[in-house]
């Protein structure tokens, strides 16, 4: 209900040829026209606008089945228009104010990726954000009542039911990497400067509002590798990325794209380091004493360069394996997993689910265990996995033949890890969250 209407070009538009005229709604919705760039902003030059966004008034009723339609009449810059009008229809939901035992998911069903919710058996799917970008990231509260989305420039904060949109980062940065403490008090999240590329470290930002401040974490109480940082910027500057909290909320986890992964005490401020080439997002045990890092042992740093946007999430690499750091710790101890695995979900009981380059899912009860492949899943690639929060089953990405080795998208399945009963939820989607 709260969406806007946008219409992408494939080249730049003649901004004297936009006549609100051209755009049909039915039924008839109050609303404004205007040109945007790619980013949803007005144009800095003629040449940056492509895209025709229609933002209504209000929301749009629920249940509700839109016309559109654009006649002919826009041209490009360079000449040439359309030669016919087009048509299509979308029908909008109804707003949700929590999504608690949903399942949340990316899709780009809707001509962008954004971020989608279901319920458990796959019913009542419908899309959560409304961003002309693509979404590459998200973090949902705890309690289910707002989710932040992030394209790789911004972080953007909604509530649950769509409304009250705010973008929580400014024109001078880059932040990425969102995460919500156990208590849904605080946003962690990794920032740097948007003109330099510098890495500005980790950040916290209260919730509901308040201004964010940097996590203080001193490389004077490292082991080992000390974060990357900027001359330009001083030594407090560096590179860091992909905070978790643990379990507990007492301690937050983070990596060091230098060659190092650690672990922040919240209370004490104490930090604890350790060489290790992390190629993935930090894993919490469900006990808070550990988190598995998924990449390879290195014993040098490596030089970090500056960043450019967009700032996609870690992708594990094909030289990988799990290594497990202990709170406290100093060096990452190797999981039993065997080598080409990344560790891809915890469950509440502790089970962790890890997944090999060939797409083999396999369980394991601790990381002293090798684990087992699911029978139920052995002929299938599988892309992406999350555990139900209070039930033996899970959700997967399977990725069909079809779709290319760089491609996340799949076909989402709840998985009964009992019986191995499958059942297909969504044909388009990835990166599933099923929510307690």
């Amino acid at each position: 209900p709260t969406s806007s209407i946008a219409l992408f070009f494939d080249r730049p538009i003649d901004p004297d040829t936009v006549s609100s005229d051209l755009l049909t709604i039915s039924p008839a919705v109050a609303g404004s026209t205007e040109l945007v760039d790619d980013l949803g902003n007005q144009p800095a030059e003629s040449g940056d606008g492509r895209v025709l966004r229609f933002t209504p008034s209000g929301p749009l009723p629920a249940n509700t089945t839109f016309s559109v339609g654009l006649a002919p009449g826009i041209n490009g810059l360079a000449g040439g228009g359309m030669a016919e009008p087009i048509s299509w229809t979308f029908t909008t939901g109804a707003p949700q104010t929590s999504l608690s035992n949903q399942v949340v998911f990316l899709s780009r069903r809707a001509g962008i990726p954004n971020l989608w919710a279901m319920n458990a058996d796959g019913t009542a799917a419908h899309q959560l954000s409304t961003e002309l970008t693509p979404i590459l990231d998200y973090a949902v509260a705890p309690d289910g009542s707002s989710f932040v989305v992030g394209d790789g420039r911004r972080l953007v904060m909604v509530d649950a039911d769509g409304s009250d949109r705010r973008v929580l980062t400014d024109e001078e940065h880059l932040e990425f990497d969102p995460a919500y403490a156990p208590n849904g008090q605080r946003l962690a999240f990794a920032r740097a400067d948007a003109a330099s590329g510098s890495g500005l470290g980790i950040w916290e930002r209260p919730i509901p509002g308040g201004d964010a401040a940097p996590l203080d974490l001193s490389p004077a109480v490292s082991a080992s590798p000390t974060p990357s940082g900027s001359p330009d910027v001083g030594p407090a500057a560096s590179w860091l990325r992909a905070p978790r909290y643990s379990p507990d909320g007492e301690a937050l986890a983070f990596v060091d794209p230098s060659g190092s992964v650690g672990i922040v005490e919240l209370s004490s401020g104490e930090v604890s380091r350790a060489a290790y080439l992390a190629s993935a997002s930090p894993l919490w045990l469900a006990d808070s004493s550990a988190i598995l890092v998924s990449g390879r042992p290195s014993e040098r740093t490596r030089d970090v360069r500056g960043v450019e946007a967009p700032v996609g999430p870690l992708e594990p690499g094909v030289s990988v394996e799990v290594g497990v750091l202990e709170r406290g710790g100093l060096s990452v101890e190797e999981a039993a997993f065997g080598a080409g695995i990344v560790a891809s979900a915890v469950a509440p009981d502790g089970r962790i689910a890890h997944i090999g380059l060939d797409g083999t899912l396999s369980i394991s009860d601790d990381p002293g265990q090798r684990g087992a492949a699911l029978p139920g899943l052995r002929e299938e690639r599988v892309g992406g996995v999350a555990f139900a929060p209070g039930e033996d089953a899970m959700v997967v990405v399977v990725l069909g033949a079809d779709r290319g080795d760089d491609s996340p998208e799949g076909r989402i399945e709840r998985v009964e890890l009992g019986g191995l009963r499958r059942e297909v939820l969504a044909n388009d989607g990835w990166a599933p969250r099923w929510l307690p």
